[in-house]
């Protein structure tokens, strides 16, 4: 490690011959620096050849005057005696001399125009403090922003290097070194404000004075936003009660087609009715295997669609059901009755009005919501 009074590091390689001062190299060792920022000579500052080839160590010459040789493929760049003091001369084998001064004042970096979509182009002030006087608002779905930008440097433009981070998305600063793009790429970025900041180093060390900055927001697509949502909900909801007044209508108009012809009046549907009642719960005519629905309409005195009427508007069910919820009933107290208990489940069953053993099964699940058996155990 140079010591602070003995000037810059000096140091050679293929793309060049490099400067840096102690107080940047203690800083990166330190971890109070994230990049290093030395000084670049090569070409464009008279050198015959960046590509310095001194393959043994030293890979320089310090004469007694105070210069610095080094070998390149192009020949030998010579630095003044003013390397110690912050300056160089440098020249091919005696043919080319330049002074390469530092650069009295820091780069400015400026944000170029914004590309949205590689196809809509926001052009937008840049400042070093403000960016743009009033953030961008980008509405829906942005998949790709690519933010560009620039420093002027009069003395060596080509070898800046940024620093940039986009505030609200990076973590960290991302670093560009010359060579790459100057933009920043960023794809699908969620909803919310960001600002983005970027700083420039020229090829002296020396930071851009202050910070380029512009701040824009990604507002969220319209059909992700609560409006919407509410839109869409109460727009389901309507179209959900419109359906079901259709079906119910329809409904209604079909149950006053299928009893159109029906000629039996309100009073004689409700001594029917009683009278029905009487024989299911009284006679326990459902006990009966053959019981039909013209068997009981007979025994009604009424006729068969009249009956299969009061038996759908009374109690919302069809005859069958009708007919098996009843014998279910029957069958569920026998088996839980104990005067019973000398029965096994066939007779039960056959007792109750059922000729076959999964019709009856299926019906007791369907009513009881269990198996006989499961029944019996449970009751018994």
């Amino acid at each position: 490690m140079p010591d602070r009074d003995d000037g810059p590091l000096w140091m050679s390689c293929e793309a060049g011959v490099f400067t840096i001062d102690a107080d940047s190299l203690i800083a990166y060792s330190d971890g109070k620096s994230k990049i290093l920022t030395p000084t670049v000579y090569d070409e464009n500052e008279g050198m015959p050849s960046s590509r310095c080839n001194g393959y043994c160590s030293p890979s320089f010459c310090l004469s007694g005057s105070g210069e610095l040789y080094y070998p390149t493929d192009g020949g030998l760049a010579v630095f003044g005696a003013g390397v110690r003091g912050g300056e160089a001369d440098s020249g091919g084998t005696g043919s080319m001399g330049a002074s390469i001064a530092q650069a009295p004042a820091p780069p400015k970096v400026v944000i170029e125009p914004v590309l949205v979509e590689n196809a809509r182009v926001v052009s937008g002030r840049n400042g070093a403090k403000g960016g743009h006087e009033e953030p961008l608002v980008f509405s829906g779905s942005v998949e790709r922003i690519d933010i560009r930008f620039t420093a002027i440097d009069w003395s060596a433009p080509e070898k800046c290097r940024f620093l940039f981070r986009l505030e609200g998305h990076d973590e960290g600063f991302t670093a560009v070194h010359p060579g790459q793009p100057r933009s920043a790429v960023y794809t699908d970025l969620p909803p919310g404000d960001y600002r983005f900041i970027v700083r420039a180093i020229g090829n002296t060390g020396l930071w851009s004075a202050e910070a380029a900055a512009m701040t824009f927001t990604v507002e969220r697509p319209f059909y992700s936003t609560a409006w919407f949502i509410l839109t869409v909900l109460s727009a389901a909801g309507l179209a959900a009660g419109a359906i079901v007044a259709v079906v119910r209508r329809r409904r209604i108009r079909l149950q006053g087609m299928k009893y159109s012809t029906s000629s039996i009046t309100g009073e004689r549907m409700d001594e029917a009715a009683e009278a029905l009642r009487a024989l299911m719960e009284e006679e326990k005519v459902f006990l009966d295997p053959d019981l039909t629905l013209k068997k009981l309409s007979q025994r009604l005195g009424i006729h068969y669609n009249h009956l299969s009427r009061i038996i759908n508007e009374k109690h919302g069910e069809s005859f069958n059901n009708f007919i098996n919820r009843h014998r279910i009933e029957e069958a569920k107290k026998r088996l839980s009755d104990p005067a019973f208990s000398d029965k096994n489940i066939l007779e039960i069953m056959l007792a109750t009005g059922f000729y076959s053993k999964s019709t009856f099964n299926t019906a007791f699940r369907k009513f009881t919501g269990s198996s006989p058996s499961d029944f019996r155990k449970k009751n018994s």
